[in-house]
């Protein structure tokens, strides 16, 4: 019996150590597999803060040629009834100077790298016949 029970705590101790050496290799594997997930994961947040910096970078050029080009404007200011009280046309010229606030404001939401505005033209004529004009080219 003594032989027998030797043979048998032989082979199940080889059992063992076998079960042992493949649950850490499975363990290595599962380490191996957590470091290159890890790795991979870097790399993406590196590359999206690269894309980040890049497009943040640009707008601030697109910024910064768009201030330029805003002070390179010029306006052209036209009365066609000069015989009109002058703080009317103070006022008219003032109301002028408030839509294109706005609608440089508008120019800022709707240009894009395709599509640019070139010019804003606006008047206003009143019941007397008045008509102030406006005009600015970019």
């Amino acid at each position: 019996m003594s032989l027998q029970q030797k043979t048998q705590a032989l082979k199940a101790r080889e059992l063992a150590m076998k079960q042992r050496n493949e649950a850490i290799a499975e363990r290595n594997e599962v380490i191996q597999n957590r470091k290159e997930r890890e790795k991979s994961r870097q790399q993406f947040l590196k590359k999206r803060n690269e894309i980040s910096e890049k497009a943040q970078q640009r707008r601030k050029e697109l910024e910064e040629l768009r201030e330029k080009l805003l002070t390179k404007r010029k306006e052209t200011i036209v009365v066609s009834n000069k015989k009109s009280d002058q703080k009317l046309l103070n006022d008219d010229y003032k109301t002028l100077n408030d839509i294109f606030k706005d609608v440089n404001k508008t120019v800022k939401e709707i240009e894009d790298e395709n599509f640019k505005i070139t010019s804003v033209r606006v008047s206003i004529t009143r019941e007397d016949g008045t008509k102030v004009e406006s005009a600015e080219v970019y």
